[in-house]
């Protein structure tokens, strides 16, 4: 079971499902529900209408709820929400990315769950969050669009286990 939080334009959506079988549980969270309509009206022609899979779960509103009342429940969660730790379109996403948001997240992992979070850049501070919240961490430098030289972007990769990130 994969959370999802962003949906955006549904593309780590379609690479998610694309990467699962036929039983795997998708739950997307999505705050905003225009960015859900845009989905179900224009931008699922783009990606294979991802939201019709039958394997996807959506749910609207705060995604640090549904992560704090979800004790033990995902495999992998993925972040893709506002910029990452640096907010920048919704102040309240701080929370998400703080110490207590953090841990909701561990708690809502299964054992050796993985926690995922893009970023627009780095986050020396966050990154300390992460490790005090006991995930072993590793960062990875991710290009901003295909064919970019640019490696301004990242996603950490947080591991439950003890086990190092490859």
């Amino acid at each position: 079971c994969i959370l999802v939080g962003g949906l955006g334009m549904g593309y780590t959506l379609r690479q998610v499902l694309d990467m699962l079988g036929p039983h795997a549980r998708v739950v997307v969270s999505e705050l905003m529900d225009m960015v859900v309509r845009w989905n179900q009206d224009f931008l699922g022609e783009l990606n294979g209408h991802p939201l019709r899979d039958k394997r996807v779960e959506l749910i609207t509103g705060d995604i640090l709820e549904l992560i704090s009342s979800s004790t033990g429940r995902f495999d992998a969660i993925l972040l893709d929400i506002d910029n990452g730790p640096e907010a920048l379109t919704d102040s309240g996403n701080n929370r998400l990315y703080s110490i207590g948001g953090i841990k909701a997240c561990r708690r809502a992992l299964r054992e050796d769950g993985c926690l995922a979070v893009w970023s627009a850049g780095p986050s020396n501070e966050f990154e300390k969050i992460l490790m005090r919240c006991s995930f072993n961490v590793r960062r990875f430098p991710v290009q901003s669009h295909k064919g970019s030289k640019s490696r301004s972007c990242l996603v950490w990769v947080a591991s439950t286990s003890g086990q190092i990130i490859h």
